[in-house]
């Protein structure tokens, strides 16, 4: 039934839309205007921002804090003598850079530890650190009792 009065709608749209001299109908439409039966919707909020590392107290760092100090943070390190950034999105994405390379993972609480995985690097085997914080200075510690520190910045500041 909508095919039908919408042929007929569209039959009726060129009708007296002739040319006057040579009886031919007209062919070109009048462009339209498309207006949206629902507006679009607006975007989201921004999430609310997280509190600053150093209103965390020194020591190790509990696990519900962990995301205080690694979300929307660009860390910091040496690795084989280079400069090498990484930035955490809050939703468990990591990005990184060592030099020329580029890279991705994921990162994630795990019981009271920080874990990463780094499947552009082959692995997708979590790596995970027990973190402690010193006033700014952070240190990830490995299981296997391996230790750095990095240093962080709020935001994707090397644009990961």
């Amino acid at each position: 039934m909508g095919a039908v009065v919408l042929a007929v709608v569209l039959g009726l749209a060129g009708c007296g839309a002739g040319d006057t001299k040579t009886g031919t109908a007209s062919t070109t439409a009048s462009p339209t205007q498309f207006t949206p039966l629902f507006p679009a919707a607006a975007p989201p909020p921004p999430p609310p921002p997280l509190p600053p590392v150093a209103s965390l107290p020194d020591g190790p760092v509990a696990a519900a804090d962990l995301p205080v100090i690694v979300a929307d943070r660009t860390f910091t390190t040496e690795v084989d003598g280079q400069q090498a950034f990484e930035y955490y999105g809050r939703n468990g994405t990591l990005r990184g850079k060592n030099g020329d390379y580029r890279y991705r993972g994921t990162w994630a609480v795990v019981g009271d530890r920080l874990c990463f995985t780094y499947p552009d690097g082959g692995s997708t085997e979590p790596t995970c650190y027990s973190v402690t914080k010193n006033g700014d200075v952070i240190t990830w510690t490995g299981t296997d009792g391996n230790s750095f520190e990095v240093n962080s910045a709020a935001g994707n500041t090397q644009g990961l």
